[in-house]
């Protein structure tokens, strides 16, 4: 999980935040980016607020949107389209870049809160510790521009978000993909606290066993990327487990 608390974050970040109807932003990069999802939902209106909240997370405590630009300075007349791809879209259009270790997220539910009447943990695993952001401006002289930044996790002291801009050739993938599936290429992911409640409400109608069998046969219970386990009796941890990647495209809208 991440280890940047609220406090190391700068005030402005969430003051930009509350610009789309936000309370603020978590401690975790796939809260930037459903905060961000949020602000571009807006239409146009939310087009400024989110990429100035995009500039401020990658100037880390220093308040300062010119530190870091996904756009030139005064182009934001010229921006047409700005869409959100979520870690599952970057990992597969950017399967040969090296990012950090998947970020797991754990919580153990009590025994009187499952059907096993046993303490159960409930696994949340995330990977990459990524976002994309496509940018889509037409300048009067420069013509139309397409750029694919990613945004990452990097574990840095008080600039824990580091961004890259993506090859030419995977920002021209984009328009095809909006034309297959719509402009809702990257849905937002649920905050993790209401990702917790989904799994906790499974585990109490169904055993451990019976999630696993369910979910042998295809009917998913639990939220994507989520596992329960057993917690030992003896030691109090859960047993080992090990996680199966599943990869696959965004659904329709």
């Amino acid at each position: 999980m991440s280890e940047f608390g609220q406090e190391e974050r700068s005030p402005e970040l969430n003051l930009f935040a509350q610009l789309c109807g936000l309370k603020g932003i978590g401690d975790n990069i796939y809260d930037l980016m459903r905060a961000i999802t949020t602000c571009i939902s807006l239409g146009e209106r939310g087009w400024a607020p989110a990429i100035a909240i995009l500039n401020v997370a990658l100037g880390g405590k220093q308040p300062i949107p010119d530190l870091v630009s996904t756009i030139p300075p005064g182009y934001i007349a010229f921006v047409k389209k700005i869409i959100v791809l979520n870690d599952i879209m970057v990992g597969e259009l950017l399967p040969d870049i090296p990012f950090p270790a998947p970020g797991i997220y754990t919580k153990t539910v009590d025994k009187e809160e499952t059907k096993d009447r046993e303490p159960v943990e409930i696994i949340v695993e995330r990977y990459p510790r990524a976002f994309g952001i496509y940018i889509e401006y037409e300048h009067p002289v420069h013509g139309l521009n397409r750029h694919l930044w990613i945004i990452y996790e990097a574990g840095t002291g008080k600039y824990p978000y580091k961004a890259f801009p993506a090859p030419n050739t995977v920002a021209e993938k984009i328009p095809k993909l909006i034309e297959e599936y719509g402009e809702q290429l990257a849905y937002a992911y649920k905050p993790l606290n209401d990702i917790f409640e989904e799994a906790k409400k499974a585990l109490k109608e169904h055993t451990v066993e019976k999630i696993e069998e369910l979910e042998r046969q295809g009917n998913r219970i639990l939220p994507e990327r989520v596992r329960v386990r057993r917690v030992r009796k003896e030691t109090g941890e859960a047993p080992e487990y090990g996680f199966t990647r599943r990869r696959r495209h965004p659904p329709p809208p």
